[in-house]
């Protein structure tokens, strides 16, 4: 997978390459990422997807032992396990996540999530970029 960095963010953002290449013309009507084949260092998160209006989906190496601290977001917030174990707080209420699940915030709900194993996490933020987001106050 091709790789750039996004100096607006500060991370890697997956640039998705036709495989095998198509013929002129050709349309790519869905995008396909395997989990399987995406390796972010830990702090160093890849968005994989961004676009105004839509939705933000970013790859997440989470080591065992770390935590993202309690915070909040702006979207409705999806976090996927994809490999490892996690425990997501909130509302001083924990929950013990395995691979498979699919854990959900409200916009400006407070949480945290710690890694009990090695995590591989997709989170996806819907609508990108939610209202009161910064890049939106600064957009003017």
């Amino acid at each position: 997978m091709r790789q750039a960095w996004c100096a607006r963010h500060s991370t890697r953002v997956a640039r998705r390459l036709p495989f095998p290449p198509q013929p002129p013309g050709y349309s790519q009507r869905m995008d396909v990422w395997n989990p399987d084949s995406i390796e972010p260092e830990p702090h160093h998160p890849i968005v994989l997807h961004s676009e105004d209006g839509v939705a933000r989906i970013v790859a997440i190496n989470l080591p065992a032992g770390e935590e993202m601290q309690e915070h909040q977001v702006h979207e409705h917030a999806w976090l996927h396990v994809h490999h490892g174990a996690i425990e997501v707080t909130a509302d001083d209420t924990t929950e013990h996540a395995q691979p498979g699940s699919l854990i959900h915030w409200n916009p400006g709900e407070r949480h945290a999530v710690r890694a009990v194993e090695d995590a591989l996490l997709v989170l996806l933020l819907a609508p990108w970029p939610g209202e009161g987001h910064p890049s939106l106050r600064n957009a003017g």
